[in-house]
């Protein structure tokens, strides 16, 4: 028979291998190797020898190195490589012959699953997963541990013979013992999670882990066109956002539809659109001062904020550092003081953290409704704003030609009038949007050829993400003499009414474009058709469960992902401002250990306590021929009413017979059987025993009476 730890050992295995496959995608592999590892173990259970020969095992190690070898050659030391190699290596383990050494083999090979998994994601459903591995983990190993022991030998204590036999019943102290450990456990782990300074190894273990960069919606900070591909939706929330007057009167609702804008790309080259930033230019400048670490101001001028927007970041926002905001902004204000650079592209009004936004949670932007000309100016305009026609394609010319003829609008930079530039870019637009010949999706093909990717999307393809639409209106507009740019951010569409905020998600990500409808004035243009309806919220059935899940992963987004040295000064009551350096770590220690004390002092009393209701509630004890008989006091009950039954039919059992040996009756036999089973292994006295054995009194009590009755009866 196979022991139950084997089937734990396994069953902890698989779920530490889904565990990896959901915070990692492209696992194709592990996920593969799942149902090959359950078949293995099965068959390895029942075989007294290998699967299959030992040198096909072998070779198939030899052969997992060098795929190992040349993956880390490929990709360097990345986490996703070691972990599809210890999953290969637990399959071809399993294909030996089973032996108990190699449970705590795989258990090793579960946990470092588990931690390649929390390293790649910090999402809820990985915490809901550890949550469930943890404690099977431990339960697998004290198994095994026990088990191992017994194998080597009967153990001369009887009541730790006992006491594993009962396990199969639930009742066993195994059972309550891992479960007080583990409750401890916790404890502990808490306390550690929230006294502990922050970061410790963070930059070695993230160096392992590999960017999440799947064909999966999200912000991104460049436009790569001509990839094949089905792109998932991603629910994830980003960030929140309110959006209010200056004087405060909330602007949201449902319906309300704003874009929120991250970065503006320029430079067009073989399909894919970049920023052309360029540090020479004047264009980016440190933040150093201290004004500065607290603002960045595009204008000096700030009396025609219309808008203010407070965006709420979730751990969750991995967008590279950028800052975004409402066209036109004007300052960005932050919460608290922020370190290091800043790259600012002052004319088109985007700036990005040079470090990252890993310690922002929140910062405040001040934006112009009606686009004005910058008080300010840096460097001087690229070669793309000097010459828009730098995108020169005589097909996408000749096409946005024929959309402006049609409206009754010259193509001709030097025959249109100035004031009929934005009715010309508003034309590309609504042919784009609404002429019926384009249509949407996010399952893209791919362009045959040196076919460009625009040209492709104009004339074959005409279906396609807002990338496409974005970089077709740009490049038609620069075609015909106007300046456009392509702009990466999101759409703000679900609205939470009750917080006041838009909800922000992954799957809101969009691309849009700003054009230049007169010198220095630029204005948002989205060419995508259907934009409402894509970025809708959920329908009105599944928006309560929504935002259910919604605040939980709120929850562990904000309060354990990224629980830091921020809320660890806040918890404790300390002011970040006033301390630094020395003073601020010997204030946390300090505080910690009152803390700790605390804690200790609970977790002292916790145990009394329930040792103290252990000793209060437990079972009557005998000691018998020197052998301590611990029974529930009802089985007690059922001993004494035997005994006293052999007393009063005048057979009363001797102190060196047991009660099977002096047991007559089929009735007393059972009873006695009953009893011992109960007091020295394996059975357990429960309430059927409780019923059965009354009705075995009553009948012996039945049988009494009716001898007394043949006894009392007079002679003839």
């Amino acid at each position: 028979m196979t022991p139950r730890a084997a089937w734990l050992t396994t069953v902890t295995l698989l779920i530490a291998m889904i565990t990896y496959t959901l915070a990692e995608p492209g696992s194709e592999l592990v996920l593969l190797m799942m149902p090959l590892l359950a078949i293995a173990r099965f068959y390895s259970f029942k075989q007294s020898a290998t699967i299959v020969p030992q040198w096909v095992i072998a070779l198939a190690t030899f052969l997992a190195v060098v795929y190992a070898g040349f993956r880390v050659l490929d990709r360097g030391p990345e986490i996703s490589v070691l972990a599809e190699f210890v999953a290969i290596l637990a399959v071809l383990k399993s294909l030996e012959r089973w032996t108990a050494r190699d449970d705590m083999q795989l258990l090793i090979v579960a946990i470092f699953l588990v931690l390649a998994a929390a390293i790649s994601s910090n999402s809820l459903l990985i915490g809901l997963m550890l949550l469930l591995f943890i404690p099977l983990l431990g339960y697998a190993a004290m198994r095994m541990q026990i088990e191992g022991a017994l194998r080597f030998g009967e153990p001369k204590d009887d009541k730790l013979k006992r006491a594993f036999h009962k396990e199969r019943s639930g009742s066993s102290p195994i059972v309550g013992t891992f479960t007080t450990a583990f409750i401890f456990v916790i404890g502990i782990s808490v306390v550690a999670f929230v006294l502990l300074p922050r970061g410790i190894g963070g930059d070695t273990l993230q160096g392992l882990a590999r960017p999440i960069m799947g064909p999966s919606t999200g912000f991104r900070n460049s436009v790569q066109l001509g990839r094949s591909g089905l792109i998932s939706q991603d629910q994830t929330i980003v960030m929140e956002v309110e959006v209010e007057q200056v004087g405060g009167r909330k602007l949201g609702a449902l319906g309300v539809v704003y874009h929120l804008r991250g970065t503006a790309l320029t430079s067009y080259e073989d399909g894919r659109w970049e920023s052309d930033l360029d540090v020479s230019r004047g264009d980016a400048r440190h933040i150093s001062s201290p004004q500065a670490r607290d603002r960045i101001r595009f204008d000096d001028d700030i009396s025609f904020t219309d808008i203010k927007q407070t965006i709420h970041l979730t751990p969750s926002a991995s967008d590279g550092g950028v800052l975004f905001s409402l066209w036109q902004p004007l300052r960005i204000n932050f919460e608290h003081h922020q370190d290091g650079s800043a790259l600012i592209d002052n004319r088109r009004r985007t700036a990005r953290l040079a470090d990252s936004k890993t310690e922002l949670t929140k910062y405040t932007v001040l934006s112009a409704e009606t686009p004005r000309v910058s008080t300010i100016s840096y460097g001087r305009p690229s070669r793309h704003e000097r010459d828009p026609f730098f995108l020169n394609n005589t097909t996408i010319r000749s096409i946005a030609s024929s959309i402006l003829e049609a409206e009754g609008i010259a193509a001709e930079p030097g025959l249109r009038p100035a004031s009929e530039t934005g009715a010309a870019v508003k034309a590309i637009e609504r042919w784009l949007a609404t002429s019926g010949e384009f249509s949407y999706t996010l399952d893209i093909g791919e362009p045959e050829g040196d076919l460009d990717p625009i040209e492709w999307f104009l004339t074959e393809a005409k279906t396609g993400h807002c990338e496409y639409f974005a970089s077709a209106m740009a490049a038609l507009c620069r075609s015909v003499g106007i300046n456009a740019r392509v702009i990466t951010g999101y759409v703000m569409a679900e609205y939470d009414s009750e917080k006041e905020r838009y909800i922000v998600r992954r799957s809101n990500a969009h691309a849009w474009i700003e054009a230049e409808v007169s010198r220095g004035i630029w204005r948002v243009f989205d060419p995508t058709p259907g934009l409402d309806s894509l970025h809708a919220p959920d329908e009105a059935q599944y928006r309560l469960l929504r935002r259910v899940l919604d605040a939980i992963d709120g929850f562990w987004l904000t309060q354990v992902v990224s629980f830091d040295e921020r809320n660890q000064l806040d918890m404790f009551g300390l002011d970040r401002q006033t301390l630094s350096g020395v003073n601020q770590d010997v204030e946390i220690v300090n505080t910690g250990k009152q803390v700790l004390r605390l804690v200790l002092s609970a977790v002292v009393a916790g145990v009394t306590g329930f040792f103290v209701y252990r000793w209060y509630r437990r079972p009557r004890q005998e000691t018998l021929n020197a052998y301590e008989v611990v029974l529930p006091e009802s089985a007690l009950q059922i001993r004494s009413a035997l005994l006293k039954h052999w007393q009063v039919c005048g057979r009363e059992r001797p102190a060196w017979a047991g009660l099977t040996a002096h047991a007559t009756d089929p009735a007393e036999q059972e009873l006695a059987s009953m009893l011992s089973a109960a007091a020295f292994g394996p059975a357990s006295w429960d309430e059927t025993c409780d019923k059965r054995a009354t009705s075995l009194l009553e009948r012996l009590a039945a049988k009494r009476s009716d001898s007394d009755t043949v006894r009392e009866q007079p002679d003839n």
